[in-house]
């Protein structure tokens, strides 16, 4: 009876105390390294990483399909609830050149290809700005480089030169602009396209593929994917899809590609008019003319011109001041990032836009523009116009030529060069 008695009450105790909740998991996961490694095994890779992961288990990029390799979300220049600040182009550029390579814009067609040269198209980005708009820069970004950017749109806006020149050419992202947009990265389908002829140079080979790297890495974020096609081994399927990017683009997507590959071919530019490198090179250096605006001196001031012009020149621009760099194929304007005279920044950019309009001898590609660089945040097509500018692509030229220049600054310069910061070690996926 006492037995029964016990058990009675042991059972209502039990009843009443709750169950005892289970042990919360830690927020900190300790892992074993085997555990490690197969977790990123089995972590969705890029087609850069997939590339060069070893694993035997794993097909080689050139055995993939093209059409896996190369699938990406279609471009879109929605942004959310600031898609007006940013907007994204379609752009192609030219390497050519034999003793010092040159990369200069060219239209975005099919006929700017041909077989003797290297070519990147890719999606840039274009970040508008207005008197009203000058929030768009973020509050994180630092006051000098919103200063800047408010005394150029002002500029910009009593120009009056054109719809075009409301914008700007985003260059360098800054790390706190990219994590408060995001979405930044939805601009592009996420793919640079490199095309190499198949009588390309090594030299020209190579420089495309870096060039692709520092955009990537810079005005990219690294978001985006290098898909390199090369003429003499690609497939068709990797070359229909840049013919018909670049056939939508050259008509503003008004109308559709050929279906036949044939008919698309048909439109590269022969062997023969690709014409020749050195004759190009020397045409395009006694073009190229550095002037200097700045309230010291007056302005339009020639501060260099051909071969001399190079990087170590932009140490002396004094606070305030503004370089207008003509090209030929396009106009840069490199202003220092402390808000200056917004009327020399106004002679400046009117005198960049009369030399696009200007008529020379033989006369400005229809892509020519006026590109905006900001120091520190320049564009890579504007550091490849100086062999010694700190970039890879000019130690590349130095490794295969022999007459890349490196100057260094002085000590006492009030002003230091953007140094390059490690790329990722990642390379190009070659589709086969």
């Amino acid at each position: 009876m006492l037995t029964k008695l016990r058990r009675s009450v042991s059972y209502k105790k039990s009843a009443k105390s709750p169950t005892p909740e289970p042990a919360r998991r830690s927020h900190t996961v300790v892992a074993s390294p085997k555990k490690l490694i197969r977790t990123a095994k089995e972590a969705p890779l890029s087609p850069l990483t997939a590339a060069h992961w070893e694993s035997p288990g794993r097909p080689d990029a050139a055995t993939r399909p093209a059409s896996e390799l190369l699938h990406t979300p279609p471009l879109t220049t929605s942004l959310g609830e600031d898609d007006d600040t940013f907007e994204a182009q379609w752009i192609m550029l030219k390497c050519k050149g034999m003793v010092n390579l040159h990369v200069v814009s060219v239209p975005a067609s099919i006929s700017s290809l041909n077989h003797k040269d290297a070519f990147l198209f890719y999606p840039c980005l274009f970040r508008k700005l207005s008197a009203t708009r000058v929030s768009g820069l973020g509050a994180t970004v630092s006051p000098a480089l919103k200063n800047a950017a408010t005394e150029l749109s002002f500029t910009l806006l009593d120009a009056q030169s054109s719809a075009g020149m409301s914008r700007l050419h985003v260059g360098t992202l800054l790390a706190q602009e990219y994590n408060r947009r995001k979405s930044i990265c939805s601009l592009a389908s996420r793919v640079i396209y490199a095309w190499i002829g198949a009588h390309a140079s090594v030299i020209k080979r190579d420089a495309i593929i870096r060039v692709a790297m520092e955009i990537r890495d810079k005005e990219l974020m690294g978001k985006a994917t290098i898909v390199v096609v090369d003429e003499s081994t690609t497939a068709d399927s990797a070359r229909r899809k840049l013919f018909t990017q670049l056939h939508l683009t050259e008509h503003a997507g008004r109308a559709s590609p050929p279906s036949d590959m044939a008919t698309l071919c048909r439109q590269l530019t022969p062997l023969s008019k690709a014409g020749d490198d050195l004759d190009f090179e020397r045409a395009l250096e006694r073009r190229k003319v550095a002037y200097g605006f700045w309230e010291t001196v007056p302005p339009a001031t020639i501060l260099s011109v051909g071969a001399d012009i190079n990087a170590a020149m932009l140490l002396k621009v004094p606070i305030g001041g503004v370089v207008v760099l003509d090209t030929w194929s396009d106009v840069f304007i490199w202003w220092r990032d402390e808000p200056g005279n917004p009327a020399v920044r106004k002679c400046a950019t009117e005198f960049a836009n009369m030399l696009v309009r200007d008529a020379c001898i033989p006369p400005r590609p229809k892509s020519a523009s006026v590109w905006h660089e900001l120091r520190g945040f320049e564009h890579i097509v504007f550091k490849t116009k100086f062999s010694d500018w700190p970039f890879v692509f000019a130690s590349s030229m130095a490794a295969n030529t022999h007459t890349a220049r490196r100057i260094v600054p002085a000590a006492a310069s009030n002003m230091t060069l953007p140094i390059r910061s490690p790329s990722h070690s990642l390379h190009a996926v070659v589709v086969a």
